[in-house]
């Protein structure tokens, strides 16, 4: 597609008047009006969603398909009041419309005060342009101000990053493209455990996992779950983006990817400095990465790079491209302990919660 054509597509999707459809307009949200302090420092946890809140769709990332947004969009309705601009459907080679637009959308979903959770369509590619123009709008003042649940993975973690700047908490999970193929495959287990964690985000989890092969086989170590895709925070730390606290627990995960080039970009953010301050690393999916003719796997290619850190990593949790894609809250207290190849994984609310939010 040559650049005029790509321009005036842009030109003309910027032109155009945004509208919401809007379902359930009957039921109206209950809504806290007490006011958030900005100076306040203590991690913040979005109220819980409740049947009949209203959430809004935006599609940040690469063009969708219509056929699984529209039934995960359809199951999203059954249960919440849904929302989304009229021009959520536009494309612009591979990304949903221009970066004008996606970063409005963005903007007017978290300065929407009827909006409790805003939920992606799709991963795929442009989150990461959106960041100029987001700075600009003042963006990341709004996520503070209100603060309302960000769902989606992939590409997503991007805003996820974001979220995090701002010490909101988030949710790791299917984007709606996601939710229309778990309900077409008939996957309730994921589709509740979804809503589960947007409606009982303080509620605590266990995961039973494995070590890796010559990580610290002893002991438990704390800190607070952070992470998403490895391609997405190594791009992150290449923008001077990314942003760990100490001790992090951090979660990757990845699709896609030879083996040498997931060490590649561990490599990166090690001598980066990036990972100085992570406690320890948990590893979920790395889907259709294949051995190559190194016949190195992922899990390898990673416990290797990630060696040097003297950290426990360990591996197993069902996050990310594969078919378990459960939701995890970015932000909670996460607890690892480690007894020789086994290991477990507790989740809890964050210990030091704002309450004063909307």
């Amino acid at each position: 597609m040559s650049s005029n054509v790509i321009a005036a597509r842009q030109a003309k999707s910027s032109r155009r008047p945004s509208r919401l459809f809007r379902c359930h307009a009957d039921t109206t949200p209950t809504v806290d009006s007490s006011q958030l302090d900005p100076n306040d420092e203590r991690v913040i946890v979005p109220r819980a969603l409740e049947a009949g809140d209203q959430i809004r769709l935006i599609a940040p990332a690469g063009w969708f398909e219509r056929e699984p947004f529209d039934a995960g969009r359809r199951w999203l309705e059954q249960r919440y009041q849904v929302v989304c601009r009229d021009d959520l459907f536009d494309r612009d080679g591979f990304f949903a419309g221009s970066d004008q637009r996606r970063a409005e959308e963005l903007i007017e979903a978290l300065a929407d005060p009827d909006t409790r959770a805003i939920v992606c369509a799709r991963g795929g590619h442009g989150s990461l342009r959106l960041l100029e123009s987001f700075n600009t709008l003042d963006g990341e003042r709004l996520w503070r101000r209100d603060p309302k649940w960000l769902v989606g993975f992939s590409d997503i973690t991007v805003l996820h990053s974001l979220s995090w700047r701002q010490s909101v908490c988030s949710i790791h999970g299917a984007n709606v493209t996601s939710l229309g193929r778990a309900l077409h495959a008939d996957d309730r287990e994921l589709l509740e455990q979804w809503t589960s964690r947007l409606e009982r985000p303080l509620e605590s989890s266990t995961w039973e996992l494995s070590a890796a092969a010559d990580s610290p086989q002893t002991g438990t170590v704390e800190g607070i779950l952070l992470g998403g895709n490895l391609t997405l925070l190594s791009s992150l730390a290449s923008a001077r983006r990314l942003e760990l606290p100490t001790s992090s627990v951090l979660l990757l995960e990845d699709v896609g990817e030879a083996p040498y080039r997931l060490d590649r970009a561990l490599v990166s953010l090690r001598l980066g400095g990036h990972l100085e301050r992570v406690s320890a690393i948990v590893l979920g999916k790395f889907v259709d990465c294949p051995e190559g003719h190194h016949a190195v796997t992922a899990l390898d290619a990673v416990v290797d790079a990630l060696r040097p850190l003297g950290v426990p990593v360990v591996h197993g949790l069902p996050v990310g491209h594969g078919a378990q894609n459960r939701a995890l809250m970015l932000g909670s207290t996460a607890s690892l302990s480690v007894s020789g190849a086994r290991a477990e994984l507790r989740l809890e609310a964050p210990k030091q919660v704002s309450t004063r939010r909307r």
